[in-house]
This record gives structure tokens, C-alpha cells and sequence, in this order.
């Protein structure tokens, strides 16, 4: 059985682009297929001040991995990429979000689907918009587009154009 998830990827320090591409490419050798991937997007940093700006993208992959596997696959990812987790919204390497998983809506200790910030983040609703503009969000009931549209996000977001050659930056 095969299943889709959206995943959030982000980084702010040292080789973000290639951080980024380490990444995708270990998710893609642990956790599944990538479907389709967003344009990376710069954005300031998102609840705290004094951090350099974030490459953010979003990825659409299926995986054969139930929810709390892929939660695992991604938390190693972002462990082999240098992640150290020491404060919440710290600078990192590379972090990495379950944000959708098929439709379903739920939350555990460890995980909530979708993601309960991600209506209020532009780092993830544009990208997103991008990929999956008529995705339905299970909780709002509302098109990732219409939740780009009314975001309460006032914070700056731009599009990149990144070399295709940029090198991993974790093994």
C-alpha cells in the first residue's frame, strides 16, 4: 500500500541549497518516490528574530510508510544532516515537516496531521499553493490556495532561481 504526504523542508545555515538537495535526496532513498517538488522559496525566519532567512520548499512523495515511520525516516533525515535540536525555532541545517498525509486529521504525542501551523505560514502555503493549489485542508475545509490568499502571514517570501548543480551538503 502506497500513500502521498506533503513534506515541508527548510533550511538556515551554511549550504541551505545543498542541504536542501541532501535532503530530498535521502528522503527519497528512505521514506519514498518524490511526486513533485515546489520552487524554493527565501523567507524570514518565522517566530524568532536575529536568524539568517530560510530556503524553504515543499515536496510531494509516496510512501509506503504509515504516519509515525515517515515521522522517524524524516526526524534521521534531518539527523545525518547535522540537525541538532537545542531551542524551539532555532537555526538548523535542515528541518523537515509532515505536513499533509493523504486526508486524514489527527493528533498524537509525537505527531499532528496536517500540520497545525501550516494555515498560518507562508513558507508552506505558498510553496504548496505551487504544487497543490486545489488540496483541501481536512480541518479548514478550505483549497491551499484560498489559505495562501487569507493568510495572516505579513512576513516577506520570494522565489529563487538556484543552480540545478548545487552539491549535497551531508552523506
Amino acid at each position: 500500500m502506497m500513500f502521498t504526504a506533503f513534506l515541508g523542508i527548510g533550511s538556515n545555515l551554511g549550504d541551505k541549497p545543498g542541504h536542501i538537495r541532501a535532503g530530498l535526496q535521502k528522503i527519497a532513498e528512505k521514506a519514498g518516490r518524490l511526486k513533485n517538488v515546489s520552487a524554493v522559496y527565501e523567507t524570514e525566519p518565522w517566530g524568532v528574530s536575529g536568524q539568517d532567512t530560510y530556503y524553504n520548499l515543499v515536496a510531494e512523495i509516496e510512501t509506503p510508510l504509515f504516519p509515525l515511520q515517515l515521522l522517524h525516516a524524516l526526524q534521521q533525515t534531518e539527523h545525518e544532516c547535522g540537525r541538532e535540536r537545542k531551542e524551539r525555532w532555532g537555526s538548523r541545517t535542515l528541518d523537515i515537516d509532515l505536513l499533509f498525509f493523504e486526508d486524514y486529521h489527527f493528533s498524537m504525542d509525537d505527531l499532528t496531521v496536517p500540520h497545525p501551523r501550516l494555515a498560518e505560514r507562508n513558507f508552506v502555503l505558498y510553496p504548496m499553493a505551487e504544487i497543490a493549489p486545489g488540496l483541501v485542508h481536512p480541518a479548514y475545509g478550505l483549497t491551499l490556495s484560498r489559505l495562501k490568499e487569507i493568510s495572516p502571514d505579513t512576513g516577506w517570501i520570494k522565489p529563487l532561481n538556484l543552480p540545478a548543480d548545487a552539491d549535497t551538503a551531508c552523506s
